[in-house]
């Protein structure tokens, strides 16, 4: 999100806009992370976002345009399994991502990426302060990749 003019409140450039992930299990859709909804039960419908078990799973938005970017928010699964958001990148970039493979995603001209070491917590926020198209969440390594909300 980005603070707008007089100090009213956030605009949420994600909302509703196109994502994909690396695969989808259980139903639980890349969708899933830009529909408003915080809430992290994988028990209500259309809570979270869940990939296969691979090495690098990634989630990714399209924000429509390019766009001033001041940070992201990320909210993570709450009912169990908080660990599958762990040891990740997020990534922002103007141009639409390359390649699915972290190492080639990461030194892409024109990206920017973030690291966030361990598990992260309920919901994680990721000073940004530039601007993108794509945003990609990705794992450093091998896990599920589970997200509840994803607010740029």
């Amino acid at each position: 999100p980005v603070p707008p003019p007089g100090g009213a409140t956030l605009v949420n450039f994600a909302l509703g806009r196109a994502a994909i992930q690396s695969s989808t299990v259980f139903g639980m859709v890349a969708g899933n992370a830009v529909n408003g909804s915080t809430n992290g039960d994988a028990q209500t419908e259309g809570a979270i976002t869940h990939t296969a078990y691979r090495e690098n799973s990634w989630w990714e938005v399209d924000l429509g345009e390019v766009r001033a970017v001041d940070r992201v928010r990320i909210w993570n699964r709450t009912d169990c399994c908080g660990e599958r958001l762990s040891n990740f990148y997020v990534m922002v970039s103007e141009a639409p991502f390359a390649s699915p493979d972290l190492a080639a995603a990461r030194s892409q001209p024109g990206v920017r990426s973030y690291y966030f070491d361990g598990a992260a917590p309920s919901q994680v926020e990721m000073p940004i302060g530039q601007n993108a198209r794509y945003v990609r969440v990705q794992l450093g390594g091998a896990n599920y990749l589970s997200l509840a909300e994803v607010e740029v």
